[in-house]
């Protein structure tokens, strides 16, 4: 087992360098003309490590930098993230149904006029409202029981 996940994440460090050099030489590569839904799991890694946790950071960060200081994959995807293969909804906190609003306060504000929507557009997926299945709250979030 410890192998065959040594192996995955060779592959996925040469899979995040081969896009980020052909990136940085302006040379295209599937990745870049793929959908979320459309990348294999490899690629889905790769892109969450050069584009999504990058840009994802910047706008946590710029939100409350010092709480948000060592952004990562497990903000999102919770503590045990590898342990489950980076499966959503995470263990973060659960939500209430419905979820808060913009007037709940400045967190919810945040997370539903910046990271939900920029989620959706790397994701290629429209806001969701709770019924149109794009990428909303409850995407990372579990319903709180």
């Amino acid at each position: 087992m410890n192998r065959i996940l040594s192996l995955s994440m060779l592959l996925i460090s040469l899979t995040a360098c081969a896009k980020e050099t052909a990136t940085e030489t302006g040379d295209s590569t599937i990745e870049d003309t793929l959908t979320w839904s459309e990348m294999s799991d490899m690629e889905k890694n790769a892109y969450m490590a050069t584009d999504v946790v990058p840009q994802m950071a910047e706008i946590f960060q710029a939100f409350d930098a010092e709480y948000y200081a060592d952004f990562g994959c497990a903000t999102c995807h919770g503590e045990n993230a590898g342990d489950k293969y980076y499966a959503m909804p995470s263990d973060i906190y659960d939500l209430d149904v419905p979820a808060p609003g913009p007037e709940a306060g400045a967190t919810s504000e945040f997370m539903h006029n910046q990271v939900v929507p920029k989620m959706a557009e790397l994701l290629d997926m429209d806001v969701s409202d709770g019924s149109n299945g794009g990428f909303g709250c409850y995407d990372c979030h579990s319903v709180a029981e």
